[in-house]
């Protein structure tokens, strides 16, 4: 029961007695078990079995069950034993510990089975008890119906499965969505007798154990009606037997009450629970749409009738009257209403019934609902009756294809869009300049064609006739082939098909269904390609699920209906259907199913042969738009629009409008072929910034209005002339925290393209760039992330140039036919992703067709790149005229500045230091130093002043290049080996200022005395190893073995090369031949090693010089993936067994490498990040461990360092990730040869007094104090010169054990600041982004993110949430309202530690499957990281959900108003170094600006430190929790009987003042007695 403050939602009605009285009275009576006929609403036991008779079970085959006498028929061994109560009667029966008997019961052909008013009513309780011998996978009853498919698999429960999980299916398995929920018993007593009860009450499911509710969740897939046979104690047949002894088992074909399962656990024979009876006729089965409601009244037909009268029947809506149409059949009355017009999408509404039952009673109930966002099909788009063949019935199928037989496996990337472009023939084979060929097409041979087919049902799948979807052969159907598929590439990807019919629809609402794999779009219109109501869709890729959407007609009539279906790879299917008001689906056109919507096939085109032409209706729509809406990249002022004239329905020229901003526009008409198309040139060009058009015009009496928006951007906007030289170099701009690879999702950004997160200049064509042409770039500079360079081009010679685009990821070059941006056309792409310049020949898409240019001619150029993961890279190259039009080589140097101008000046105001070198650890004691200085627009360098390396003045031999982009300084020069150096640079400016820079460097660690380990030489035989002398050269430990747990640990498996290593073991690969030199010898035998984990690790033992001495460590590693993050560590016991112990010595951390082959030193670090120095002596084994990242390691180096004597070390600071004033900061050190001197820390600059311990090697520095202030903190460190500083979270007082322990909490209710909203319990600011603002809340206002894509509020504090991860729980809990099902997160919390993109905590709720996913630590594993329900569980419209999100150490649940719909056990624990928190959006990166955002509203968005249970959950939702009941039926003598749950209330006046009324219900109150208004509370 509810407590706490009372709100509107706590209550059941509002109610008044005197004039109307509601009616509902519940009453019990004791009933008895008996056959009678079953009736929704009541107990209806239908079977029950106690078990009692035991000479029955020893002497015969058949057990009869005690209500309808159903005999169950034993096969195998069952014997009677005792029950469970040990009383003398009282039976159960026993399996065995090795079970081989069960009882089975089989439908008789004719005759319903006894189960049938369970999936009449989608109503079904299974009550028993049991006491198992042993635990084992089982299922206690199988109740099966060949349409659920999974061994018939209808209803069953597994109790338990072997891994002492529970386990209830309905309808199928194992869909956590639509019919599986489950969850483990800890500290499971399946040894002992208990009760269950598995419930189905419609979608919602529950689990009692001992009359507790112990799990429920939601499956919204019905029960199927064609039950076959039911099986106890085992699975249907005879699989998976129970082990155990059953007792009492009962099935209801009803959902039995919390307080009926407790009657039961305590005691009650399933026979002798009191059914339910009733005093009035019930009203059920209420429905309301934007197009009416409807409603049933069922008459009460046991313990005397009672029937409601349906010329009594009457309703209001909204407070008017509504005109009814009702009718009678048997004991249910039918009422329903059609509003005149479609009621709002998004608003709310109230409907009274009223009515009396036969003997003059009357009554009356409320009921609200809210209308969900639905598409409008307008009596417009209605042809002719004559128009329509109705000769044959069915569906006109055009299916495309681009794939394999042209070498691509899809083209349009399954996105709506570029499907219809492939529909639409628009893709061109950039090796021959024509359109690809329709594969699907057998005999296409010469450009673009389609291949017309009918079907009557859309029901495709690429695997038939085998099954998938909701039309299958289990219920009826068979699955049909795609037509043309596979076409003549064999391939069956890369599919984009249209599907059109004409469907009859009558005036109303209507509910219509696509099961799909991938995406696809459901239109109606004026004609097929007419997209004016767009109905229901899906955008991308999935696996088959449903996409439900609402949709209303206004008129009765045949309607043009076009679904677009694409699918990329993998499986394929597609399902067209609606869904009638009992829920079930309907193939569109059905010719075995009188609901089925009548479709009529299209004509217009010839049947099964290659043809060109396109079916049309010849009425007239608005076929394009330019620029199109939305659109943010427009690179000029005009707006053309193009109408296709209806041959038979054609425009009024003279009506056709359009206003731009609001102001009429003078327009310029031209109608050639059958196209109108509508121009406009502004005299004075758009301002940047937003606009707003609108385009009409009228067709045979009808008004078509179409309005749009677009963006002129700044990036296309410049001052002055454009340069007639080269300046040098290209504009660039980057924009963060963007995933995926898609060029499309960069251009969708809300940032994109007018507020980058890095403006530059590059000075050549390349990005990113090492600053020297002549140098590769890194590869690697940061992840998910975009780019666009913009320019203009100065070619060198006049002819035919050919350009070449290398790109990791995905690119798109432009070019324009001169200086001005509008005339750009793309040229070239890279759809996949190639290495740091690795052009590919002419002929494929990174190479641009032959373009001829003019010398002295200046030509606008761009590119767009985008990047996911790994490495990152864009160059672009030319062949010239001259070179003939030979290929550009892979790794050809890209295009030179001197060829290059910026389109605007995007570097610095003066000049700053660029790239330098060297950078990290030289390759030789012998490199280049350069320094590269970025000049401002106008502030040039004028001379370099100042070149040292290590305090050496190396000035004069330097190199000084001058330029107006860059100017640099180059020398050769030399260093010991294993030596940090730093380089200084100065130089004096054009206008009299100065600059300087300095940065350092290490050089290489090889000399004649560097001891070397190899990565692939760890120990081998349980801890034997090799000496440095045995091992030098490579191959000591070829061919041996090593022990899992002693020598290493790898949690995979990989090549085995080398080594002769059983099970899991690391790859290896031959190294010799790119980086097997050591210096001063090559390696003989050398190989690389690879395919690590997290956690795996090798030992290495060596036999270091005796005298202990410092060293220096470098290993030698590369990643063309993610960053190098690996430890160092000495063993510090035996290393020969298992359960070994060390010491951490240092890390070895850094960017990745450009590639896997690319291997680079990496200097070891202590904590504080400076290089570390190892004492080591004698004989030492050492462990190297992955920790995050990506590498692969080749050696490591040992180099005796320069200084042999050392202050301490720091070993570790505290606090780290959440502190609360119970923990202390504090800093520990490792003593070396110098003492601790000048020991000190600080908070935020505010020095604090500390305390210095010594233990043994350890000093402990204390502060005395705790300064920090609420929020995020630093502090820093200092001791013999050496600093370092840390970061850390402050929350206060300590969290409760048992508390709600809220630690934020975002109302938005102040918006006194339009781009932020804070949070009321630590102050932190959520950052609007992408377009996020205030919209309409739950209640008040609340957070809008329908923005885009990237709309999120971002909490840049979100070290917050390292206060949950200190104690492994955490509830994260908030209102949301979905206005479209897309791929989406509600939330994201980012950690550098956590695998998936930094997933530390993210919901996706829902993804576009409409399933719940709930993911921690990590994505995407069901044991550690993630539980997600079914598809289906979240669905878009105007109603608002609570959602809770629970990690109570490994346990997880998901909550959904104010009920578990979803459970599991995750292992992973949340890391501790979560930094930033994303509501409404993904973030995967440190700098990511939201993606995947939800499609909605949020509001009340809390987060607590705490797993809240049910009661604090249910607190939460309010309007969650079930109100009270109360009705109220008049009497004969004018008196009323209320009947009430909890606390009845009146009042003289709707608004108070309330009081309570001290009375038990029912209450009869007389005629006399004054009218009130009455309420029930909790």
């Amino acid at each position: 029961m509810k407590t706490g403050r009372i709100t509107g939602a706590a209550w059941q009605r509002l109610l008044t007695w005197g004039a109307t009285a509601p009616f509902l009275a519940v009453s019990l009576f004791l009933g008895q078990a008996q056959a009678q006929e079953a009736e929704d609403g009541y107990l209806n036991l239908v079977a029950y079995w106690n078990f009692d008779n035991g000479a029955e079970i020893d002497d015969d085959a058949v057990i009869t069950d005690e209500v309808a006498k159903i005999e169950g028929l034993i096969e195998g061994t069952i014997v009677s034993t005792e029950g469970r109560t040990g009383e003398d009667g009282d039976n159960a029966i026993d399996l065995g510990e090795e079970p081989d008997g069960q009882i089975i019961i089989e439908a008789i052909e004719d005759e319903d089975f006894f189960l049938k008013p369970a999936s009449d009513f989608d109503k079904l309780t299974v009550s028993f008890w049991q006491k198992l011998h042993k635990v084992q996978n089982s299922s206690t009853f199988w109740f099966g119906a060949p349409s659920a498919g999974a061994n018939n698999r209808n209803a069953q429960a597994h109790v338990p499965w072997g891994n002492n999980a529970i386990y209830f299916d309905t309808a199928g398995c194992c869909n956590g969505g639509t019919q599986r929920i489950q969850k483990g018993w800890t500290n499971a007593e399946f040894m002992k007798w208990h009760h269950y009860t598995f419930v189905k009450d419609g979608p919602n499911k529950r689990i009692y154990i001992d009359g507790n509710l112990w799990h429920q969740g939601r499956n919204t897939l019905a029960l199927k009606s064609d039950w076959s046979m039911a099986t106890i104690g085992a699975e249907q047949g005879g699989g998976n037997k129970t082990a155990g002894i059953l007792d009492d088992f009962a099935v209801f074909a009803s959902a039995l009450t919390e307080d009926e399962i407790k009657k039961l656990a305590a005691g009650t024979k399933p026979g002798a629970l009191e059914d339910r009876s009733y005093t009035f006729p019930r009203v059920v089965n209420f429905a309301g749409s934007m197009g009416g409601f409807n409603v049933q009244i069922n008459d009460i037909t046991r313990g005397g009738a009672i029937k409601a009268d349906p010329d009594s029947v009457s309703a209001t809506l909204n407070g008017e009257a509504a005109e009814l149409v009702v009718s009678k059949d048997g004991n249910v009355t039918s009422v329903s209403h059609s509003t005149a017009g479609p009621l709002p999408p998004g608003s709310s509404h109230t409907v009274v019934l009223t009515f009396k039952d036969t003997e003059g009673n009357e009554g009356s109930s409320e009921h609200n609902f809210s209308v969900s966002n639905y598409g409008l099909i307008k009596a417009g788009f209605a042809v002719d009756e004559g128009d329509v063949d109705k000769s044959e019935s069915g569906w006109l199928v055009n299916t495309t294809q681009i794939s394999q037989g042209q070498g691509i496996g899809n083209i349009h990337g399954n996105s709506t869009v570029l499907a219809e472009k492939q529909i639409d023939g628009g893709f061109i084979d950039a090796s021959t300049e024509e359109p690809y060929l329709n594969e699907a097409d057998p005999d296409s041979f010469e450009g673009w064609s389609y291949y017309y087919m009918t079907s009557e049902v859309i029901n495709f799948n690429q695997d038939a006739p085998n099954n998938v979807g909701n039309f299958t052969s289990a219920n009826g159907y068979e699955d049909l082939e795609i037509p043309g598929i596979p076409g003549w590439g064999d391939s069956t990807d890369g599919i984009a098909s249209e599907f059109l019919t004409y469907a009859y629809l009558k005036k109303g609402a209507y509910t219509f269904g696509v099961n799909s794999d991938d995406g696809f779009k459901f239109s109606t219109g004026a004609d097929w390609k007419d997209s004016s109501a767009v109905l229901g869709g899906f955008n991308g890729g999935r696996g088959a699920n449903d996409t439900i959407f609402q949709t209303y007609v206004e008129a009765d009539g045949y309607y043009p209906i076009r679904v677009v279906w694409y699918e990329g790879g993998g499986g394929a299917n597609v399902e067209v259907f609606h869904v009638n008001a009992a829920g079930d689906k309907i193939l569109l056109g059905d010719p075995d199913n009188d609901e089925a919507i009548k479709c009529y096939v299209v004509g217009g085109v010839p049947l099964e042969e290659s043809t060109t032409d396109r079916p049309t209706t010849g009425r007239s729509y608005l076929l394009s738009i330019d620029p199109p809406n939305g659109e943010k990249l427009v690179r000029s002022s005009r707006i053309t629009a193009v109408i296709s004239d209806g041959a038979n329905v054609g425009v009024d020229k003279a009506s056709i409008k359009l206003s731009v901003d609001g102001e009429s526009a003078d327009v310029d008409i031209d109608s050639k072929d059958g196209l109108i198309t509508v121009s406009y040139n502004p005299a004075t060009a758009l301002a940047v910034g937003a606009h707003t058009a609108s385009l009409t015009f009228s067709s045979g009496g009808a008004d078509s209005v179409t309005d749009w928006g677009f963006s002129i951007p700044t990036i296309y906007s410049r001052e002055g002339d454009v340069p007639t030289e080269a300046q040098g170099g290209l504009t660039v701009r980057e924009y963060h925290g963007i995933g995926t690879t898609s060029i499309a999702t960069l251009k969708a950004q809300a940032k994109f393209p007018d507020t980058p997160d890095v403006a530059a200049i590059a000075p050549y064509f390349e990005w990113p760039q090492s600053g020297d042409i002549e140098v590769n770039p890194p590869g690697n500079v940061r992840d998910n992330y975009g780019w666009h360079l913009s320019g203009y081009i100065h070619p060198p010679e006049t002819g035919e140039y050919i350009f070449f685009v290398a790109t990791d990821d995905n690119s798109e070059l432009w070019l324009s036919t001169d200086s001005d941006p509008a005339n750009a056309k793309k040229i070239a792409q890279e759809s996949t992703w190639h290495g740091v310049r690795q052009y590919v020949p002419q002929g494929q898409e990174e190479t641009s067709a032959p373009v001829f240019l003019e010398k002295g001619k200046v030509y606008f150029i761009e590119c767009f790149a985008k990047e996911g993961g790994g490495g990152d890279n864009m160059a672009v190259a030319w062949s010239l005229p001259s070179d003939e039009g030979a290929d550009v080589e892979a790794g050809g140097l890209p295009i030179s500045g001197e060829y290059l101008s910026p389109f605007t000046w995007t570097g610095p105001e003066t000049p700053e230091l660029g790239a330098t070198a060297p950078a990290g650890v030289t390759s030789s004691t012998e490199f280049t130093v350069k320094a590269t200085i970025n000049n401002g627009q106008n502030v040039k360098v004028a001379e370099f002043t100042k070149l040292e390396v290590d305090g050496k003045d190396v000035l004069g031999d330097g190199e000084v290049t001058l330029g107006g982009i860059s100017s640099s300084i180059t020398v050769e020069a030399e260093g010991d080996a294993a030596t940090q150096l730093t380089a200084l640079v100065e130089w004096k400016n054009s206008d009299g200022t100065t600059g300087s820079a300095s940065w350092d460097f290490m050089t290489t660690p090889h000399s004649e005395d560097t001891l070397y380990i190899e990565a692939e030489d760890f120990n081998y035989d349980g801890g034997e190893w090799f000496t440095f002398e045995d091992s030098a050269g490579g191959g000591a430990y070829e061919g041996l073995g090593a022990v899992s747990g002693i020598d290493f640990n790898n949690s995979g498996n990989a090549s085995p090369n080398y080594r002769d290593i059983e099970g899991n073991h690391p790859g290896m690969a031959d190294s010799t031949g790119f980086d097997g030199n050591r210096g001063d010898f090559d390696m003989d035998i050398d190989f690389k090693m690879g395919w690590n984990d997290n956690g795996d690790w090798y030992n290495y033992t060596r036999d270091f010089p005796e005298d202990a001495a410092y060293y220096n460590v470098f290993a030698r590693l590369s990643s063309g993936g993610g960053p190098i993050d690996t430890k160092l560590s000495i063993i510090t016991s035996d290393a020969t067994e298992e359960g070994q112990e060390s010491t951490d010595v240092g890390v070895f951390k850094g960017p990745s490498t450009a590639c896997w082959n690319c291997f680079e030193f990496f200097a070891l670090q202590d904590a504080a990040g400076n290089l570390a120095a190892v004492k080591i002596g004698g004989e030492t084994t050492l462990r190297h461990t992955k920790v995050g990242g990506n590498h692969d390691s080749n050696y490591f180096a040992f180099v005796k360092a320069a200084v042999q004597e050392y202050p301490p070390v720091l070993v570790s600071t505290a606090p780290t990730g959440a502190a609360s004033s119970e923990d202390a900061i504090q800093v520990v050190l490792k003593k070396r040869e110098q003492a601790l001197a000048d020991a000190a820390i600080s908070v935020n600059g505010e020095a604090v007094e500390v305390d210095v311990a010594t233990d043994g090697d350890t000093i402990t520095i204390t502060a005395k104090s705790n300064p920090s202030n609420k929020g995020m903190n630093e502090a820093t460190v200092s001791f013999n010169g050496q600093t370092a500083s840390w970061s850390y979270f402050y929350y206060g007082a300590p969290l409760s054990e048992d508390g709600l322990n809220l630690i934020a909490h975002w109302d938005f209710e102040d918006q006194s600041d339009a781009e932020s909203s804070t949070d009321s319990v630590l102050g932190l600011k959520g950052t609007f982004a992408g377009g996020a603002k205030y919209g309409a809340g739950k209640t008040g206002s609340g957070l809008d993110i329908s923005a885009s894509g990237t709309a999120a509020m971002l909490v840049e504090d979100g070290e917050f949430m390292n206060i949950a991860s200190s104690v492994n729980k955490v509830t994260i809990a908030f209102w949301q309202k979905v206005d479209q099902v897309t791929n989406a997160s509600s939330f994201w919390a980012f950690s550098p530690s956590a695998p998936s993109g930094g997933r530390a905590a993210q919901a996706h709720a829902p993804w576009g499957n409409g399933a719940i996913y709930w993911d921690t630590a990590g994505c995407c594993g069901g044991g550690d990281t993630r539980i997600n329900t079914g598809g289906g569980a979240v669905s878009a419209g105007a109603d608002w959900h609570h959602y809770a999100f629970v990690k109570n150490g490994d346990a997880k649940e998901i909550w959904v108003d104010g009920k578990m719909v979803h459970s599991g056990n995750n292992t992973s624990a949340l890391p501790s170094d979560i930094s930033r928190l994303a509501v409404g959006a993904m973030i995967n990166s440190a700098d990511s600006q939201g993606g995947n955002s939800l499609n909605g509203q949020i509001d009340d968005f809390k987060v607590f430190a705490q797993a809240l249970n049910e009661a604090q959950i249910g607190a939460l939702t309010e309007a969650s929790a079930e109100p009270p009941a109360i009705s109220v039926v008049r009497n004969a003598d004018g008196g009323v009987t209320v009947t009430f749950e909890g606390t009845l209330q009146t009042a003289p006046t709707v608004n108070g003042p309330w009081t309570d009324v001290d009375a038990e219900s029912p209450l009869t109150l007389n005629p006399d007695q004054a009218a009130a208004f009455g309420r029930a509370k909790n």
